[in-house]
């Protein structure tokens, strides 16, 4: 097989140097390639549902407790934010129904997915931004508009009260506007 490249996310960049601390702190045998596909599949995972791109501040332990197989399998681990420790699960299935175990070398990286549970974005966020107090209000608007989260992707929601329904294209047109500029 080829030498593998971890994310930093789950496994440090050599993979094979995360294999023996795995086994030492948990007892559980774990592949290279399991690994390898663990770790490019949470981190996708990670980034979509908090928005917070990878840094020295994010990642997952090496020490896996509670493992289980089943049609979904899973372990328990903790993800570091920010010097904090959240416990959290590491959870797969397949697609095919196969159950994959952690010490599998034949792993059909298309087949299988991965993701993180309990996953709480808004904590992560306060953790590595605790100067930033969340949520708050923005004043001297002719709405109201409370920010619970911010990071460059960001989803806009907006509800509209029944008596501003006539004012839709005006705010449409200015947060149309805004996103111009901030692009």
């Amino acid at each position: 097989m080829k030498e593998l490249e971890g994310s930093g996310f789950l496994v440090l960049k050599n993979i094979d140097r995360s294999l023996e601390p795995i086994k030492r702190n948990s007892g559980y045998d774990v592949s290279a390639q399991f690994l390898w596909i663990a770790d490019k599949k949470l981190l996708v995972n990670f980034e979509k549902i908090t928005g917070i791109k990878l840094n020295k501040e994010v990642g997952l332990t090496c020490s896996f407790t509670n493992l289980t197989y089943n049609q979904v399998s899973s372990l328990k681990t903790s993800l570091y934010v920010n010097h904090e420790w959240l416990p959290i699960g590491i959870y797969w299935q397949s697609k095919s129904g196969k159950i994959y175990k952690t010490d599998d070398t034949d792993i059909d990286a298309n087949d299988i997915e991965f993701w993180l549970d309990p996953l709480d974005p808004v904590l992560v966020y306060k953790l590595l931004y605790p100067k930033i107090t969340l949520p708050f209000k923005l004043k001297n608007l002719s709405y109201e508009l409370i920010v619970t989260r911010l990071n460059l992707n960001s989803t806009l929601t907006l509800t509209i009260l029944d008596d501003k329904i006539d004012l839709i294209e005006s705010m449409l047109s200015d947060v149309n506007k805004f996103l111009d500029k901030w692009n």
